[in-house]
């Protein structure tokens, strides 16, 4: 992750994690709804890459999470996340280990999609799954979300 996208997780740490009980309230619960219809099916461990503060890993009963924000991993790791400090293209695990990888709206922020779903790939034990949570482009939200970067919005 470019240095500028962690910096501006790590001075807005608390508004990050404020919008989720606020503006996103209702996003946030239909996205936790959404990902725990498939819970029953994915093989455990369970890893959050990009877990940021600990929001959707806490909601779904993921254990471990990665990110490159340390503000965020204190707030994950008090959310009783065990947390690693670190970046999707580079995920300092060994091969084959996890069960399943989520990756919960974090490729808009990595810096190359490609190699972070290789790691991913490489981290997961044979027969595992990765779960993408993603805002597409094209759809409603994604226009709402690319209006907000239009218009400066801190986050997008």
């Amino acid at each position: 992750m470019v240095e500028s996208k962690v910096r501006v997780f790590d001075s807005l740490t608390s508004d990050y994690d404020a919008w989720f009980e606020e503006e996103g309230r209702l996003i946030f619960a239909s996205e936790v709804e959404a990902l725990r219809q498939a819970l029953p099916l994915l093989p455990k461990p369970w890893i959050e890459v990009g877990v940021g503060s600990g929001r959707f890993a806490q909601a779904l009963g993921i254990d471990v999470g990665l990110d490159p924000s340390s503000k965020l991993l204190e707030m994950a790791r008090n959310r009783g996340i065990s947390v690693f400090l670190g970046r999707g293209e580079e995920m300092p695990f060994q091969d084959g280990v996890f069960g399943t990888v989520f990756l919960v709206v974090t490729l808009c922020f990595v810096d190359s999609p490609m190699r972070t779903l290789g790691e991913a790939a490489r981290i997961l034990k044979s027969q595992g799954k990765v779960v993408l949570g993603l805002v597409l482009r094209e759809s409603p939200w994604g226009q709402l979300y690319q209006g907000k970067k239009e218009m400066g919005h801190r986050f997008y």
